[in-house]
């Protein structure tokens, strides 16, 4: 987007539009100095800063958009003249998922072997190298237990996070549960750590109604 010296946007494209959770036509009807989600980020202050000095400034924060979408953004604020009036380009790029990972891995950090959940540490190998409680009781219920080694079939989400820098995430059965698996990359450390919840039995459910249904159905063609 292009804000004049003013303060009004005067150029925007859809990709802005679609990160923020809002139309281009919304975009262009707003003015920076008074959306209230840049004054209480601190947004405003980096825009300001940026038109001061004549120099690029960035910011990098959680914030939700005038429109109701919270996000993780990294925004550079890019001065410049057109046409004789100064202007400020603002650029922005969605970084949700990558804050998302960055915070769930800080938190892992923090108290791993109290969590109640699965949590693991694996290396670009698949070797794991640290496994709470919890993860311990879920490895040893895998159909191919093996307290060292990531599964196969973990192999390509972790090699997927590690290569995109962001987060993924795949289903296990571990006994009588189906758990979500998150595999949150440290890339410069190459390995993953990995945060599993139970999926709750409501989805389960609604997950199994289409195959009940289909064998229902079949059931009744054959009577």
């Amino acid at each position: 987007a292009i804000y004049d010296e003013d303060g009004q946007c005067v150029s925007a494209n859809e990709a802005i539009g679609r990160i923020i959770g809002a139309t281009t036509e919304q975009v262009l009807e707003q003015n920076y100095n008074t959306i209230e989600s840049w004054r209480e980020s601190g947004m405003l202050d980096t825009a300001n800063r940026a038109v001061h000095k004549g120099k690029t400034q960035n910011h990098v924060l959680f914030v939700t958009s005038t429109f109701g979408k919270d996000l993780g953004i990294e925004c550079y604020f890019v001065p410049f003249v057109r046409e004789g009036s100064p202007c400020l380009l603002f650029m922005i790029t969605d970084i949700t998922e990558r804050k998302l990972a960055e915070e769930a891995v800080a938190d892992l950090a923090k108290f791993p072997s109290e969590n109640p959940h699965p949590v693991l540490r694996v290396a670009h190998d698949g070797q794991i190298t640290y496994a709470n409680a919890a993860a311990n009781v879920m490895l040893r219920n895998l159909p191919d237990a093996n307290m060292t080694q990531a599964p196969p079939r973990w192999m390509t989400a972790v090699s997927e996070a590690l290569a995109s820098n962001s987060p993924g995430e795949l289903e296990e059965r571990s006994g009588d549960h189906i758990l979500s698996l998150v595999f949150a990359p440290v890339v410069d450390s190459c390995y993953v750590h990995l945060h599993g919840h139970d999926i709750p039995k409501r989805k389960q459910t609604q997950a199994a109604m289409p195959i009940q249904t289909k064998l229902a159905t079949n059931t009744s063609e054959g009577a």
